[in-house]
C-alpha cells in the first residue's frame, strides 16, 4: 500500500474531469459531516486531504504520466479529499471524493463525445462514467468529484470514522488511518538494521502546517502526530523502549550523514515516545515538506 503516493494519484485523477459526467449526489453525502462516509468501509487505509494545507507536499509526489501542468489543474480544483485504499480480491481496490470546483458541464461533453468512456448506472440510482482502459470510473458535479475502479457511490451507510481519527483530522493538512500496521512497521524498522516482530494493530496520523512558517506556496514547516495502536498496554510498552533505543541510536541528522533521510529520520526521534493505554505516541520535530514527503516515501515503500 504506496499510501502517500497512491494519494497523490488519486488527487491526480480529477485531471480526468475534462471527460466526465454530471450526476446528482444523494442527500446523505451532504447531509452527514464525516468527510469519511460517501466511503465504504473495510478499507487498508483511509486518508483526507486539505490540499491548500498540503499542497507543498503533494507537489512533490510522484504523480506518474501526469503532466505537470495537470498537477497543478487538479490541485487548483480540489479543496479537501477524502480516500480509500482496499485489499486486493475486494469490490473496489479504491474510492475518492473530492470537494472543490469542478467543470462538469464540460466534463460531460467530453464524455459524451468519447468512445472510451461507457455511463453506467449506480445501485443508488446515480449516473457514471466508467472507462476500460483507463480502470476508473467518475461522476461529477460542480462542486463534487466521486472516483473509484469500481462503483464510485455506495449505499449508505458509509465508513464511520473513529473519533480518534476526527480529532487529528481537525486542523490538519493530512490526516489517517492504516489498519494492520504490523507489517509495514515492521518493515521499516527492519531497513534500519532493528529486527522485530511488532503486533501493530493500527496507526492514526496526523500532519500540521506550521502557522508562524509559511511561504509564498504555503507552509514551510510540519510537524506529525502519530498514534500506533497495539493489543495490550505491555506491549505498547515494549515498543516504547524499542522505539527509545532507535532514537538514541539514530535520533540525530549527523547519524545520518550525508543521507537524503537526515531531515525525515531526525524529526521522527525528536521526542521520546508516549504512552496512552495501549497506544504509543510518536510526536515528530518540524520538518519542511520535502522531509515529509520523503519520510512518508520511505513507509509507503514499506507498506507494499
Amino acid at each position: 500500500m504506496r499510501t502517500a503516493k497512491a494519494a497523490a494519484a488519486i488527487l491526480g485523477l480529477w485531471v480526468l474531469a475534462s471527460c466526465a459526467s454530471n450526476p446528482k449526489p444523494v442527500s446523505f453525502y451532504k447531509e452527514l459531516p464525516d468527510v469519511f462516509a460517501p466511503l465504504a468501509p473495510g478499507a487498508s487505509a483511509y486518508l483526507y486531504i486539505d490540499v491548500p494545507a498540503a499542497r507543498p507536499i503533494l507537489e512533490l509526489a510522484d504523480f506518474g504520466a501526469i503532466s505537470g501542468l495537470a498537477t497543478k489543474d487538479a490541485l487548483d480544483m480540489t479543496e479537501t479529499a477524502a480516500a480509500a485504499l482496499y485489499p486486493k480480491g475486494t469490490a473496489r481496490r479504491y474510492m475518492a471524493v473530492a470537494q472543490g470546483k469542478f467543470p462538469s458541464f464540460r466534463s460531460a461533453l467530453s464524455f459524451t463525445f468519447s468512445s472510451s468512456w461507457k455511463k453506467n448506472k449506480s445501485e443508488t440510482g446515480n449516473a457514471y462514467w466508467h472507462s476500460d482502459a483507463f480502470g476508473v470510473s467518475m461522476a461529477l458535479n460542480k462542486n463534487t468529484a466521486y472516483v473509484s475502479d469500481g462503483d464510485p457511490f455506495i449505499v449508505p451507510p458509509g465508513f464511520e470514522s473513529p473519533q480518534r481519527l476526527r480529532e487529528l483530522q481537525a486542523g490538519s493538512a493530512m490526516a489517517g488511518l492504516v489498519e494492520d500496521a504490523a507489517d509495514p512497521i515492521n518493515s521499516f524498522f527492519s531497513a534500519l538494521g532493528i529486527s522485530l516482530k511488532f503486533p501493530a494493530e493500527r496507526i492514526f496520523f496526523g500532519l500540521y502546517g506550521d502557522p508562524g512558517n509559511t511561504g509564498s506556496s504555503g507552509f514551510d514547516l510540519y510537524s506529525g502526530l502519530f498514534y500506533v495502536e497495539t493489543p495490550t498496554p505491555s506491549q505498547a510498552r515494549a515498543f516504547q523502549s524499542i522505539f527509545s533505543l532507535a532514537r538514541a541510536f539514530l535520533g540525530s541528522a549527523a547519524a545520518w550523514e550525508d543521507d537524503p533521510a537526515a531531515e525525515a529520520m531526525a524529526a521522527l526521534f525528536t521526542h521520546p515516545p508516549e504512552l496512552d493505554g495501549s497506544s504509543l505516541i510518536i510526536r515528530t520535530g518540524p520538518m519542511t515538506a520535502e522531509g515529509m514527503a520523503l519520510l512518508f516515501s520511505m513507509f509507503s515503500v514499506y507498506s507494499e
